[in-house]
């Protein structure tokens, strides 16, 4: 969507001929969603790693008021991805912010620790936000 920008000097009206009318579109970062924060994992006894992390909010999460931000978005949808040397191994999207990468799933991956887990929040608007990273050293 294009927006009309008309720029001078604060002391004269937007009509003086010295103000430039400029019309500009953007990409829509805007829409980006924040990626989650507080990322964390626990190793359970069997070997399944539960993964979980809280969501941020772009839309009327400057209140206080509640015990979570609201979503912002017209559903909670966070895409989880497992890196292993740089490389993608597995990926996953899950509709809370809470994924368990069961024993069966590393076995059949192939990998065991280090690893990498990032998850980005997903919009409708706009897709797949910025990721956070969180290593997996045993």
């Amino acid at each position: 969507m294009s927006q009309h920008y008309r720029i001078g000097a604060a002391r004269r009206g937007v009509s003086d001929p010295s103000y430039r009318h400029l019309q500009r579109a953007f990409d829509g970062n805007g829409l980006r969603p924040y990626p989650p924060c507080h990322v964390s994992a626990r190793r359970q006894v069997g070997g399944d790693y539960d993964i979980g992390w809280i969501r941020r909010t772009r839309i009327d999460g400057d209140t206080w008021d509640g015990l979570e931000v609201p979503l912002g978005e017209e559903s909670e949808s966070y895409l989880v991805q497992i890196h292993k040397n740089g490389l993608l191994i597995r990926e996953a999207q899950v509709g809370t912010p809470h994924w368990t990468y069961d024993l069966a799933a590393q076995t059949s991956d192939g990998i065991s620790a280090p690893f990498a887990v990032k998850i980005a929040q997903i919009s409708a608007s706009y897709g797949a936000g910025l990721f956070e990273r969180l290593l997996i050293e045993s």
